[in-house]
């Protein structure tokens, strides 16, 4: 008799509700994060051309963002970044992650663990549209709001009181600590370390390429790609979350802390 395939859905289902406040947090970071960039491109386009009018009135930032939005100066070198940066970080991930830490440490395999019982537990089992939406929506933001602008900024700044090519690595070098920080649901030091490195070798590929849309594809495909694995994970080992189970209410206790914090600061004041 042929065994009937489970889905993730059916073995791991996430509440429509937990979804719905999963999918409306990371649209608002993303939105959070698109208009910090806009300020930032605003400031560096006034900046460089000394001409304010034309950055704000006129949209200038947008006319320059969107000549970043393309294959830029080295259309071959961005094209197979978009899909050769996503790869190459998955297969390291695949080798040196499963293959060499999960079999060799016992610490490795509880910090994963612990891991699964959060978000990241949560975002491989959404629906397939909203894994798409949420993988578009954080490459396109996260990489507007610290590639575009805020490398662009830190570059232009740092260029004027040291050496340009010095300015423009510490801005990459920044800019992927501050990446890095902005995660904060990745806590510990090797997950930390992990997000710099690929916060600093989009940051590289854009400075030489000049593409956005090349980085944008290229960590939108990552983040679907790996939650796509997850999944195959998910069906594959009996005891992925543990005995703890797979979580289903971790934004929903997010939110309720923040309100319990915001009633409890509002009862000191009044």
């Amino acid at each position: 008799m042929k065994r009937e395939r489970v889905s993730v859905e059916e073995k791991y289902p996430l509440s429509e509700h937990e979804e719905n406040l999963l999918v409306n947090e990371l649209l608002g970071s993303g939105a959070m994060f698109i208009i910090l960039g806009i300020v930032f491109s605003i400031v560096f386009t006034g900046l460089r051309t000394g001409d304010w009018f034309w950055s704000v009135l006129e949209f200038g930032w947008a006319y320059e963002f969107g000549q970043a939005m393309t294959l830029g100066r080295m259309p071959v070198v961005a094209a197979a970044a978009a899909v050769g940066l996503p790869a190459f970080f998955i297969l390291v991930n695949e080798i040196i992650a499963d293959k060499i830490l999960w079999k060799c440490s016992q610490k490795y395999r509880d910090d994963v663990r612990e891991m699964r019982l959060g978000i990241n537990g949560e975002l491989p089992r959404m629906s397939l549209a909203s894994r798409a939406v949420t993988a578009s929506v954080a490459g396109f933001a996260e990489e507007f709001s610290f590639r575009y602008a805020l490398i662009s900024f830190l570059a232009l700044t740092l260029g004027w009181v040291t050496e340009p090519t010095f300015g423009m690595v510490a801005s990459v070098l920044i800019t992927s600590f501050v990446f890095a920080s902005a995660h904060g649901q990745y806590e510990r030091s090797w997950e930390r370390i992990v997000v710099f490195s690929y916060a600093f070798a989009f940051g590289a590929v854009f400075l030489v390429t000049g593409s956005l849309l090349s980085v944008v594809i290229a960590h939108a495909l990552y983040d679907f790609c790996v939650e796509a694995l997850e999944r195959r994970r998910m069906l594959r080992d009996p005891e992925y979350f543990g005995e703890a189970g797979a979580p289903d209410h971790v934004v929903e206790e997010q939110l309720k802390e923040l309100r319990d914090y915001f009633d409890k600061f509002m009862n000191r004041r009044g």
